[in-house]
């Protein structure tokens, strides 16, 4: 089992949202998101990507 929560579906809505005023997010991708999106909690200051990293 994963340690990760699955993500809300209003909060997958609203990054879909916010990319598809960059570009026209699909039904079928706007799925794998609602399906693959998870919630995670960082503290102050924590950083989960650091530049250079991907």
């Amino acid at each position: 089992m994963s340690e990760y929560l699955k993500a809300e579906k209003s909060e997958v809505n609203h990054i879909i949202q916010l990319l598809s005023t960059i570009y026209p997010v699909s039904n079928e991708l706007a799925e794998v998101f609602y399906e693959n999106a998870i919630s995670i909690q960082v503290e102050k200051d924590d950083h989960i990507l650091r530049q250079g990293e991907f």
